[in-house]
């Protein structure tokens, strides 16, 4: 069954709150505890059909286990928060955004 836009809402409210928490704990957080929110982020984007944010935050726990550098785990996290804001029924939009985080991380 479809979300609603209010469930969308809130679950778009509740995955920035979890994205921007991560932001601010990279270069802080031990990494075990980085793992553990982006799995976090991971399943609730899961849950609630958020499908780029899902597979961006898979593409980051790859990253942070294989000792990503600072600047690439911040490039995934922002575009976490940038697909968090588009509506999941979009996929056009979901597509082009997960091509620019392919265009930056390939140069």
């Amino acid at each position: 069954m479809p979300m609603t836009q209010r469930q969308t809402m809130q679950a778009q409210s509740a995955l920035s709150s979890r994205i921007d928490s991560l932001a601010a704990g990279i270069g802080q957080a031990p990494l075990r505890a980085l793992i553990n929110d982006v799995d976090d982020i991971r399943t609730l984007a899961h849950d609630h059909g958020f499908a780029t944010v899902e597979c961006l935050a898979s593409r980051l726990e790859s990253e942070i286990a294989r000792g990503g550098r600072r600047a690439t785990v911040q490039t995934y996290v922002e575009a976490m928060g940038d697909a968090v804001r588009i509506d999941p029924a979009i996929g056009q939009a979901q597509q082009a955004l997960l091509a620019s985080v392919a265009l930056r991380m390939n140069g």
